[in-house]
């Protein structure tokens, strides 16, 4: 009598349309997940000129425009810049993101978060300038 030996072709090609079922489930969640993580370096950057913009406006509040210091980190691999404007007595820094090696969605828009001199308080919102970002790129706290 003949033994088999390996697996069939009708086998391998179920093993193969699972695996493609598979993928196609996870990769967008996956780029999901990329787009957070893109998304999390401008706020961590705004997050850095909190303290640094409420010092600044303790110190003297007469001369607060709220420019970003020369020595803070303003770029990063997905971000193109952070910048501060001064409306007062709004205080607004925003971030913009890069045109390309950016997840789709987020690429060429702002990123803001204000605060206010009166009320003492930071306030994240994003801005629709140059489009809006999908809330799933967004934390929890910015949504």
């Amino acid at each position: 009598m003949k033994k088999n030996h390996g697996f069939t072709l009708i086998e391998l090609m179920i093993v193969v349309a699972i695996i493609g079922i598979l993928a196609a489930i996870a990769i967008p969640s996956y780029q999901s997940y990329i787009g957070k993580a893109q998304a999390s370096e401008a706020i961590s950057l705004m997050d850095g000129l909190k303290s640094t913009m409420a010092e600044l406006l303790s110190q003297d509040p007469s001369e607060f425009n709220c420019t970003v210091p020369a020595s803070a980190a303003t770029s990063g691999k997905y971000v193109a810049s952070t910048t501060g404007t001064w409306a007062s007595p709004v205080c607004t820094i925003s971030s913009t993101f890069k045109n390309s090696d950016v997840t789709n969605g987020i690429e060429n828009t702002t990123i803001k978060m204000t605060y206010d001199v009166s009320s003492g308080v930071f306030e994240t919102r994003q801005s629709i300038t140059g489009g809006t970002i999908p809330t799933r790129f967004l934390p929890e706290s910015w949504k």
